[in-house]
C-alpha cells in the first residue's frame, strides 16, 4: 500500500517509506556550510504491481528526491545526518488511478483516480541501527491518512557502498482501507464481489532493502527492493483475495546532489 503506484510519476527516496526523507549520507563542508538545503535530484525505473493487490506487474519511471540537508529560519535545522540522530522531512507520495478494466475481477468496481500524498516523517539514527515513521493524507484519489514505520540495519561492507535493511509495517485509516480495499453495496450489486467494509489500522509487513553506491562525491547509484504482505482486514478484502496478498517492488536508479541557498 505504501509503495509507489503511479502511472505518471512518483517523489521518493527511492521508493521505501514513501517518498521524500532524510538521507544518511555524510555531507561535505561544501555540500552543507552555507547551504540552505541539500538535495539529491534524479530518476528511476520501477517494477511494482500494476495496482495495490494486483498479481500483474508493470515498469514505471519516476523521479527521485532526497533531502540530505535543509536548514529553515526560525526552525534551524531539520534535516542533518549523520551529525544528528533525530530528523524531519516531508513524506511525499503518489498513488496511481485504478480502473475496473485493469483486471477481469474488477468490472463493476467504480474507478478510483489517482492520489497525492503529503505529510511528515520523523527517524533517529543510534549507531548501525535507524527507526522511521511517515505519516500523509491524500489528496483526490482518497481523502485518508496512510503511513508506514520501520527499522533498518545501515551498514558500510567496502568503500562508496551503503547497505541498509530492515522490517517495515504499513497502516492507514478507515477511509484510505474503504477506498482501495471495500466494497459498497452497490458495486456488490454489478460486480463479482459481496459488500465488504474494512477497518482501518494495520494494513501490512514486510522487508525493505536498499544498496547505495557513491559513483563520484555527488552521483549515487540506488537499487532497491521490497516486499509485502497484506494482513488484517486488508487481507480479508475479496478485491485482494481475487489479485494477490503478496507484493514486490524492484527498482534501479540515479540521483545527483545539489545545494542551494535560499533565504540568504
Amino acid at each position: 500500500m505504501r509503495k509507489i503506484t503511479c502511472a505518471i510519476a512518483a517523489v521518493s527516496l527511492f521508493c521505501a517509506g514513501g517518498a521524500a526523507s532524510a538521507d544518511d549520507d555524510k555531507l561535505t563542508a561544501e555540500q552543507a556550510g552555507t547551504r540552505d538545503i541539500v538535495v539529491d535530484l534524479g530518476v528511476g525505473a520501477q517494477v511494482q504491481p500494476k495496482f495495490a493487490s494486483s498479481d500483474d506487474y508493470i515498469v514505471l519511471p519516476y523521479p527521485l528526491i532526497a533531502i540530505s540537508y535543509l536548514r529553515l529560519p526560525v526552525f534551524g535545522e531539520l534535516v542533518s545526518a549523520p551529525t544528528r540522530a533525530f530528523s524531519i522531512y516531508p513524506s511525499i507520495n503518489f498513488v496511481g488511478s485504478r480502473s475496473s478494466s485493469d483486471a477481469s475481477y474488477l468490472t463493476g468496481m467504480d474507478d478510483v483516480d489517482f492520489a497525492f500524498e503529503f505529510g511528515p516523517g520523523v527517524a533517529y539514527r543510534y549507531g548501525m541501527f535507524r527507526g522511521f515513521a511517515n505519516l500523509r493524507y491524500g489528496f483526490t484519489g482518497h481523502n485518508g491518512f496512510v503511513g508506514e514505520a520501520g527499522v533498518d540495519l545501515v551498514l558500510n561492507p567496502m568503500e562508496r557502498v551503503q547497505l541498509s535493511l530492515g522490517p517495515r509495517v504499513g497502516f492507514a485509516n478507515d477511509e484510505y482501507v474503504q477506498t482501495y480495499f471495500g466494497v459498497s453495496a452497490a458495486e456488490a450489486t454489478r460486480s463479482q464481489f459481496a459488500a465488504y467494509d474494512p477497518s482501518g489500522g494495520f494494513t501490512d509487513v514486510g522487508v525493505g532493502g536498499r544498496i547505495t553506491y557513491d559513483w563520484t562525491e555527488k552521483t549515487k547509484l540506488h537499487l532497491q527492493a521490497d516486499y509485502t504482505r497484506y494482513i488484517g482486514d486488508v487481507a480479508d478484502s475479496p478485491v485482494v483475495e481475487a489479485g494477490s496478498e503478496d507484493q514486490f517492488y524492484v527498482g534501479i536508479g540515479i540521483t545527483y546532489r545539489f545545494g542551494l541557498d535560499l533565504f540568504d
